[in-house]
């Protein structure tokens, strides 16, 4: 009896690796994503480089022949021209993972601010034969400041009745994306309440430079601190509206000899003036001194 119980027990500790092992292996493999980096800009870029990290679930099962595809939202993510947006891994094996690299054609601007990748994976395994599975891929990207201004100057001063300056300026911006835009506005707000204004762009194309025109009326000899900002509609017809860019443009390098013979009078009349206050302060300093020096000694 004891060789008996003993058996069954051998048995029973034998079997129950067994019963464990068949009963994980009824459910298949899956590829997941365990991690993935963006290299490039996908804003200013042409191509961008996914480096995924793929990963067989099962921890007992080898799989074969995956077989990955891809799409992206309204195809703005490409394959690049002569290769596949399907890449085949011959094995991944349990438990393990695989590094691969997808080189992709950025090809506009991305919809509503969202990085988005469906991936759809089919591989066999010894057990189940063919399987399929999917994941996905969802980024934020923020897209508003594509446009910048590179420089801002006073190119000239015209003066009018009154001491008024009609100044000149000239603006560069850049589209530092890799779409269009368009209805572009370059908005422009400074302590001068003359200094607020918004000067139409219209359409700026991918990496292009525009310099624009545009004339205020102003009294002062520097503008501090001007905020730029910018809006726009790229081509999915989304609406943007930049960060501000903070400025000064200087208008000292335009004012002409008169101007500053101006300037130098004036300065010299504030110098005669501040001479002569001090000149009267020091004198009635003195003079109440001497006053009560002289009384002292008299009544000694």
């Amino acid at each position: 009896m004891k060789n008996m119980a003993f058996i069954i027990i051998l048995l029973i500790i034998t079997l129950i690796p067994a019963v464990y092992l068949n009963a994980a292996d009824v459910s298949p493999p899956v590829i997941m994503l365990s991690s993935y980096s963006i290299s490039g800009n996908m804003l200013t870029d042409k191509t961008i480089t996914l480096h995924l990290v793929l990963t067989n679930t099962s921890q007992i099962r080898d799989v074969f022949d995956v077989l990955i595809s891809y799409t992206s939202e309204n195809q703005i993510f490409l394959p690049v021209y002569g290769i596949s947006n399907q890449f085949f891994i011959p094995s991944i094996p349990a438990g393990s993972s695989v590094n691969w690299d997808l080189i992709i054609s950025v090809n506009g601007a991305i919809p509503n601010d969202n990085l988005y990748f469906d991936f759809n994976v089919l591989f066999s395994d010894p057990v189940n034969g063919i399987n399929e599975n999917k994941f996905f891929i969802s980024d934020f990207v923020k897209s508003a400041n594509v446009i910048q201004l590179l420089g801002m100057e006073a190119i000239e001063i015209n003066e009018i009745d009154g001491g008024s300056r009609i100044i000149t300026f000239r603006a560069t911006v850049i589209n530092q994306s890799n779409f269009s835009v368009r209805n572009t506005s370059m908005i422009l707000q400074g302590k001068d309440p003359d200094f607020n204004i918004s000067v139409p762009l219209n359409d700026i194309g991918p990496g292009d430079h525009l310099e624009c025109d545009f004339r205020l009326n102003l009294q002062s000899r520097y503008l501090p601190k001007i905020d730029v900002t910018f809006d726009y509609i790229d081509i999915n017809g989304a609406s943007y509206f930049s960060d501000p860019q903070q400025i000064t443009v200087y208008l000292n390098n335009l004012l002409s000899d008169s101007d500053l013979g101006n300037v130098d009078r004036q300065m010299q009349i504030i110098f005669r003036r501040v001479g002569l206050i001090l000149f009267f302060i020091f004198f009635t300093a003195g003079a109440v001194f001497l006053f009560f020096r002289f009384h002292k000694k008299k009544e000694i």
